[in-house]
């Protein structure tokens, strides 16, 4: 008989558990040999626990961790979404300041360069006790300067304020005139008086700069005090500023009227052959009146002499462009080459009465027929008065394209063996340069 170690219970040899504990049996009973002892109270069976429970456990476990891991998932989710909202404003936020920090930036980089330009043409120097002064209040000072001699009246000081020539009213003055002038005014008007206020300072392009004011003036007690708006243009010349130009608005409008007036006087004697770019061209004729009647109906006196002028309405001008014949005035020019060749020489404009064509802004082509056989065209710059002949002697056809790029097209004949003619395309480019042919052009 085999009993459980554990237990004692009686168990067969066929028992793998104790029906009493249910401990395995692993091979060790106790012998029916051995003494038992009965007198001691036998230990209380242990609790039967089966292998599944154990696992059962371990299942509510990791089914709880799995809740909970759950939970913390769900957590972590809700936790995500906040941070992915708070880091989706954060991103709003920055990309507000980072354009706000561009807008600033570009602000500030205007307003330096708005600065830097006031800066420029508002430029420092030092005066002769060392001090610095923008050209606006050293403009400001000298005119107040021109301002304090006039009501002093001592007029030898106006001297050295002024540059070596002055354009005074328009019209050219040294400092020992204009003295004179200033002399001769105070003499006329002994109580004369004037005071000057709202100035306006402007920057020119050559460095000088305008001051303009209002002049109030009186001439005497008896007269009504005159205002007058007037400026200075001053300019600093070997380390010194001086004043460059004098002049008031009512006399430049008085003066421009009488210029604009005997303009028109000559522009009436002239014949209109055309605009360019603003300006109107006019020839003006000189008639031979000593050519000999040959007692034709047809006779007339022939013309001795083209000029062509320009007239700049804008800037009530009038220019002469050219004169023929060659003897009065030569048109410095390069020879039957280009305006930009390196030839020096000289070249005729023979005749100009023939016409008229605008190619440019610049340049025009002007043309005659001095030997009533041949049209003598010259492409004719009007800045640098400086022309080119062009050789095709058959007049001017149009400026047009060709490959991109503007050319001037004259006209050039050619003849038949048999007899008969026909006309050939002679193609220039804008400054006279020969390209080559063109179209061909029957008769």
């Amino acid at each position: 008989m085999n009993f459980c170690i554990y237990c004692g219970t009686k168990i067969s040899a066929n028992d793998k558990f104790c029906p009493q504990c249910g401990k395995p049996i692993f091979g060790h009973p106790v012998n029916t040999s051995q003494k038992i002892e009965t007198d001691k109270e036998a230990e209380p069976p242990l609790e039967s626990v089966p292998i599944h429970d154990e696992q059962s456990v371990w299942s509510e476990k990791f089914a709880s961790e799995d809740a909970s891991i759950q939970d913390c998932k769900s957590e972590s989710n809700s936790s995500t979404e906040r941070k992915s909202g708070i880091s989706v404003l954060a991103i709003v936020m920055c990309s507000i300041a980072a354009v706000m920090l561009i807008v600033f930036v570009v602000l500030m980089v205007t307003r330096t360069s708005e600065r830097n330009s006031a800066i420029s043409q508002t430029q420092t120097t030092k005066t002769s006790n060392g001090k610095t002064k923008t050209t606006t209040e050293i403009a400001i000072d000298l005119a107040k300067k021109w301002d304090e001699i006039h009501n002093s009246k001592k007029a030898e000081d106006f001297a050295s304020i002024y540059a070596s020539q002055v354009k005074y009213y328009q019209q050219t003055y040294t400092p020992e005139m204009i003295v004179k002038s200033k002399r001769d005014l105070f003499a006329k008007t002994p109580n004369f008086l004037q005071v000057i206020s709202k100035f306006e300072v402007t920057n020119n392009s050559d460095g000088s700069v305008k001051v303009h004011f209002d002049k109030l003036v009186q001439t005497s007690a008896k007269e009504a005090r005159k205002t007058y708006p007037s400026y200075l243009v001053v300019k600093k010349i070997k380390g010194s500023w001086l004043i460059v130009e004098e002049s008031d608005d009512v006399t430049d409008a008085n003066l421009a009227k009488k210029k604009e007036k005997q303009i028109k006087a000559q522009l009436a004697k002239m014949e209109k052959i055309g605009n360019h770019y603003g300006s109107e061209l006019y020839y003006k004729v000189e008639w031979d009146e000593g050519t000999p009647d040959d007692g034709s109906p047809d006779w007339f006196p022939q013309p001795a002499q083209y000029s062509l002028y320009a007239y700049y309405p804008n800037e009530i001008k009038l220019e002469k462009l050219i004169t023929e014949p060659s003897y009065e005035s030569k048109v410095k020019c390069t020879k039957h080459q280009s305006l930009h060749s390196k030839d020096t020489g000289f070249i005729t404009i023979e005749s100009i009465g023939y016409g008229f064509h605008s190619v440019s802004k610049d340049r025009i082509i002007v043309s005659g027929c001095p030997d009533y056989r041949n049209i003598y065209s010259y492409l004719f710059d009007i800045p640098t008065k400086k022309a080119v002949l062009l050789r095709s002697f058959d007049g001017f056809k149009e400026v047009r394209n060709e490959k991109g790029k503007k050319v001037i097209v004259m006209l050039a004949r050619e003849y038949y063996p048999d007899g008969g003619f026909y006309y050939v395309e002679n193609l220039y480019d804008m400054d006279g340069y020969y390209i080559g042919e063109g179209k061909k052009l029957e008769e």
